[in-house]
């Protein structure tokens, strides 16, 4: 089994580039998806951010309402890493346990876990490979402000949230630049994934 941490910054693409390794053959972990898991109602997790965060973060359904929460988190440091201080380590945890689960039944298996904090949560040594997902910070901005709704500066705050992408390259074992359209950004997946299946030496 391989395993690769594919990581970037918010609105650089990495959904789309999971989605181009599954259709080549890879296993894909969303820790998106297990971040929502985790906060499902009455579990555990959802126990812990509505108790630090109040009934006010809830939709009428009970649910936790991620926009409100992410409007609270981007614009106050110090409540946002209260947050991922409850969330990351259930997540980390999930992803670990499917990375397991995955090697258990398919010894041969290419593992991709899409993990927007990988780094920022010194996760790197959980992975055989870093692929870093990179597209230049207004392109970033457009896509954030149009698929979110949010205005530039409530857009550019979630930006600066992360680790600049710059500085994400530096650790990346494989770059994928995202800038000159989808079958660009294909072309670099399909290479990296068949070096990764067939490493050579």
């Amino acid at each position: 089994m391989i395993t690769v941490g594919l990581t970037g910054g918010i609105a650089s693409g990495k959904s789309i580039v999971a989605e181009m390794f599954r259709r080549l053959g890879a296993y894909v972990i969303d820790s998106d998806t297990i971040a929502r898991e985790v906060v499902s109602p009455q579990s555990d997790g959802w126990r812990a951010v509505v108790g630090e965060f109040g009934q006010q973060i809830l939709t009428d359904g009970g649910e936790i309402d991620r926009a409100r929460l992410g409007d609270t988190i981007f614009s106050d440091p110090e409540r946002r890493d209260r947050l991922n201080k409850i969330l990351h380590p259930l997540i980390i945890k999930s992803i670990r346990e499917r990375v397991a689960a995955i090697g258990a039944r398919d010894a041969g298996a290419l593992v991709i876990a899409d993990v927007p904090l990988l780094l920022e949560c010194r996760l790197q040594g959980d992975f055989d490979r870093i692929v870093v997902v990179w597209a230049p910070e207004e392109a970033r901005l457009m896509r954030l402000m149009g698929r979110n709704g949010l205005g530039e500066e409530d857009a550019r705050k979630r930006i600066a949230a992360q680790m600049p992408l710059d500085e994400k390259r530096a650790h990346a074992d494989y770059i994928i630049e995202n800038d000159k359209g989808e079958a660009h950004t294909e072309e670099q997946v399909r290479t990296i994934f068949y070096a990764l299946k067939h490493p050579r030496g």
